[in-house]
């Protein structure tokens, strides 16, 4: 007879291949993955139990920003307490939780806004903590991966769908980032004219580009070259530490093209 434990198990394998499987760019290859001992150990002490995509998610990359928007991180048990106290959510017959079970919720990350994506042991499903809302929402599971979730979840809050390709950066100690200045009032190329020249010289592994801006990824490079179309001034170039040579190549192009690297 197989054991709840396998049971559970196996249907964690299952998530860990459709993870793996389903189509997403990974800048780095240092991913830090979080252990299954982690994560049942917090489980055990809160009383919780995470999705198993989430739990798929953490084990195959670690941490990191998914899609440039959403921090997906290790749970934590601690950064919502003090959340308790500061009366920003309504809580009436219509909230999942209570202001005291604020307290009691684990992050399992963060957007760049400020919300925050939890679960709490009374709440079936994940919980919503927008920061530019006064009203706490319970989000069910929908598609079959983490990144099919936050996807949905994106389309809700932001009200519009990414067809961008999906990618996620993991976080490392050994990431750089370079931040290059193009002053409006000296002469140099465009930054759309810049990022046509690198993608001639340097073939990228996967190209984003829409109206606010255009990111270049390079595997080589274990980060992207990215050009900030909306204020038409810099240029950021993230790397897996100093030692790519392709690194200290695009560095040179981009003084030698009117760049001021700021400090």
């Amino acid at each position: 007879m197989i054991s709840n434990l396998q049971v559970r198990l196996m249907r964690l394998e299952l998530t860990l291949q459709k993870e793996r499987l389903a189509p997403m760019y990974i800048t780095s290859q240092r991913c830090t993955p979080v252990t299954e001992e982690m994560l049942a150990e917090v489980e055990r002490a809160a009383q919780v139990r995470f999705p198993e995509w989430y739990r798929a998610f953490v084990h195959t990359y670690g941490e990191g920003t998914y899609r440039n928007w959403m921090n997906v991180q290790r749970p934590d048990d601690e950064v919502l307490k003090p959340f308790a106290e500061y009366e920003l959510w309504e809580h009436d017959a219509d909230s999942p939780i209570t202001e005291a079970q604020i307290a009691g919720c684990i992050s399992l990350g963060t957007s760049t806004d400020g919300d925050f994506l939890a679960v709490h042991p009374d709440v079936e499903g994940l919980l919503w903590l927008p920061r530019h809302d006064d009203r706490i929402r319970v989000i069910q599971p929908v598609g079959e991966t983490y990144a099919d979730l936050l996807d949905a979840i994106h389309a809700q809050v932001y009200q519009r769908s990414d067809e961008a390709p999906r990618w996620f950066e993991p976080w490392h100690e050994a990431r750089t980032h370079a931040f290059y200045l193009f002053p409006k009032n000296q002469p140099h190329p465009s930054l759309t004219q810049l990022s046509h020249t690198a993608r001639e010289r340097w073939q990228p592994d996967l190209i984003i580009e829409d109206e606010y801006g255009c990111k270049l990824f390079y595997r080589a490079l274990g980060g992207y070259l990215r050009f900030n179309y909306a204020n038409e001034t810099e240029v950021a170039l993230i790397a897996d530490g100093d030692t790519p040579p392709l690194k200290a190549e695009m560095e040179n192009w981009l003084s030698d093209t009117g760049g001021q690297r700021m400090k």
